[in-house]
């Protein structure tokens, strides 16, 4: 086997070692707390993951499936003095909401009827808690061809109460593009 150093790979290897060495001493001072993914356990990812499912399946009326009412139930998915609220891609709040009070009253401005599309959903520990992150397509299911009313980055705080993940926080960042 060729020694390392003696190939054109084992140059780049060396060049990226040495420049990663490099911007890690210039950033010694500079404190950076990295979470471990792995800090949740499987059950609390497969619970939380159900909590964004609840959530949507709410947020789009399915009492068939959830039970109850659906205002009350996208409410009981945040914590009692939970947080909601949506904003365009520059910062500008469109809509914001606290307390489970706030949040059934929020409900009822929302479109419907509609299907919402969750991907790529990140989990990940941190100081009070959990953040979470998803991708979000928000169709208007009325008529055919369904229609795309919305599109967006969920960020999230999450905490357990009792034996239940709940959001503490909630904010949806719209896609540049995406209507109101």
């Amino acid at each position: 086997m060729a020694d390392l150093h003696k190939t054109r790979r084992g140059v780049l290897l060396g060049a990226g070692a040495l420049g990663a060495a490099a911007i890690g001493a210039a950033c010694a001072p500079c404190e950076t707390i990295v979470a471990n993914p792995a800090d949740i356990s499987s059950a609390a990812r497969l619970e939380i993951s159900e909590l964004y499912s609840r959530h949507f399946y709410s947020l789009d009326g399915l009492t068939a499936i959830v039970g109850g009412e659906a205002d009350q139930n996208w409410a009981e998915t945040f914590t009692a003095d939970g947080e909601f609220s949506m904003v365009r891609a520059n910062g500008d709040i469109l809509a914001k909401a606290s307390g489970t009070e706030e949040l059934v009253k929020i409900y009822a401005s929302f479109h419907h009827p509609t299907r919402h599309w969750m991907n790529q959903l990140l989990i990940l520990p941190d100081e009070s808690g959990v953040r979470g992150s998803c991708y979000i397509l928000a169709m208007d299911i009325k008529d055919f061809p369904l229609r795309i009313i919305r599109s967006g980055l969920y960020e999230d705080q999450l905490v357990k109460v009792d034996a239940a993940w709940k959001f503490q926080a909630r904010k949806l960042i719209l896609d540049p593009g995406s209507p109101d």
